[in-house]
């Protein structure tokens, strides 16, 4: 055969393997879920956090009134002070006799006036300068005991243990509940000055 010729027989290649697709981490295919929640906990946290604060504080006294030495002041209807510090009698709950070593009794008083509401106090002695130490009354009762059957106006009173090397200028911080009437939100407190 003569000037024929055959063509050459094409060769197939292998085919093509397609191109590998990009694989996406976890982290990238939740970004979106993820910056929303790093958004959102935060905003929440503090959102219910300061509402808890709020409602547990709420009552807690919270402005003082400074009453001077030998001042008096009205709340609820009622005036309180002027308030001093004294020795203790022998016939009260705390007598000198019984303070340990290294530790003398006090007695603070301070007058209520006549009001018609039905009142408690609770009351924190301070030293107003140096170490600013504070002191809790001892005993368990109300420096205001008032109920129904009391009369106003009396005395209230409330005996402290203080260190020996405690001295004046004190602070008298005491807190008012009026029992008859509606909780007051973020209540003032009474502040004396005592000398």
């Amino acid at each position: 055969m003569v000037g024929v010729s055959i063509p050459p027989v094409p060769q197939r290649s292998a085919p093509e393997a397609p191109a590998p697709v990009p694989r996406r981490g976890w982290l990238r295919r939740n970004a979106l879920a993820l910056g929303a929640l790093a958004v959102v906990l935060p905003i929440a946290a503090t959102t219910i956090g300061s509402n808890e604060w709020a409602t547990a504080n709420a009552y807690l006294p919270f402005a003082p009134i400074d009453v001077a030495e030998g001042d008096s002041v009205e709340l609820y209807d009622t005036e309180f002070g002027p308030a001093r510090l004294r020795e203790p009698t022998a016939s009260e709950e705390i007598a000198a006799a019984e303070a340990p070593a290294g530790a003398r009794a006090v007695v603070l008083e301070f007058d209520v006036g006549a009001g018609d509401a039905a009142l408690s106090c609770s009351v924190t002695l301070r030293e107003a300068e140096g170490e600013r130490r504070a002191w809790l009354p001892t005993g368990s009762r109300s420096a205001c005991p008032y109920d129904d059957e009391s009369s106003l106006p009396f005395t209230a009173s409330a005996a402290f243990l203080l260190p020996s090397d405690a001295s004046g200028p004190f602070i008298a911080d005491v807190e008012v509940s009026n029992m008859g009437g509606e909780p007051v939100p973020l209540p003032p407190f009474i502040r004396f000055a005592i000398d």
